[in-house]
């Protein structure tokens, strides 16, 4: 059975007279790459947390004027919905479990 490190060293022992120097060429590029991958990972998932803030922040703005423009345009309405999550908030906090501070 091959494997890649039998073929690797094959390889390393064709092309450089010191094998030696030649492993420590490949574990560095091999460790060079791995870098490269793990730093891609790291930008995209700052890119992914930007991504997402930014969404979030205009899902609340739309919201927001949302309910603005439902008060401005239908009163009861907007009172109707309003308290509809006062109560659901009020629901929330009496059957919570509550957290008591050390």
């Amino acid at each position: 059975m091959v494997t890649l490190a039998r073929v690797i060293r094959k390889t390393a022992d064709r092309t450089c007279p010191s094998s030696n120097k030649c492993m420590e060429r490949l574990v560095q590029l091999l460790d060079d790459l791995d870098d490269l991958f793990s730093m891609v990972g790291l930008i995209s998932e700052r890119l992914r947390n930007a991504i997402l803030s930014v969404v979030s922040a205009c899902t609340l703005l739309t919201i927001q004027v949302g309910g603005v423009l439902l008060a401005l345009s239908h009163p009861p309405l907007a009172l109707a919905v309003a308290l509809l999550l006062f109560v659901s908030l009020l629901y929330h906090l009496v059957t919570s479990p509550r957290l008591e501070i050390a």
